[in-house]
């Protein structure tokens, strides 16, 4: 059978992953992963970053929960899984306003590279760095 509804999602952990119980007491665990793009201004030629969006990120099951916990804030992975949606009514000031919250359900998380790009523009930034910088840079083996 074809899956329809399959998305890839790479970006970076904005807290640790965290492991909870459904009411049945099957673990799972949260991932709350931030992604960010860019855009080339046309009028100035300089690159723009958009903000951060934030996705939540659910995995089910003993294996994937327990696999997806090891990870850490900051640390950049990819997530494949499934888009769900919910809808939540909120009654305030006596107007109904409804909330639309997209999120994963993971089937597979794995640690993610960064673009090719970005890893030379690392390499280099370490390689001309002094000893005394070289400390304060991000690690070049990715």
């Amino acid at each position: 059978m074809a899956r329809n509804n399959q998305v890839t999602l790479t970006g970076n952990l904005g807290r640790d992953a965290e492991i909870r119980q459904t009411a049945s007491g099957e673990p799972y665990v949260t991932l709350n992963i931030g992604t960010t793009d860019s855009y080339k201004d046309e009028r100035s030629g300089q690159w723009k970053d958009l903000p951060t969006v934030w996705h939540s990120v659910f995995a089910f099951g003993r294996t994937v929960a327990g696999y997806a916990a090891k990870f850490e804030k900051g640390d950049r992975v990819k997530v494949q899984g499934n888009l769900s949606y919910q809808t939540e009514k909120k009654t305030i000031a006596g107007e109904d306003y409804y909330f639309h919250n997209a999120s994963i359900i993971a089937r597979r998380i794995e640690p993610a590279q960064l673009p090719k790009n970005l890893r030379a523009a690392l390499n280099t930034a370490h390689a001309n760095s002094t000893p005394a910088e070289a400390g304060n840079q991000p690690p070049t083996s990715f």
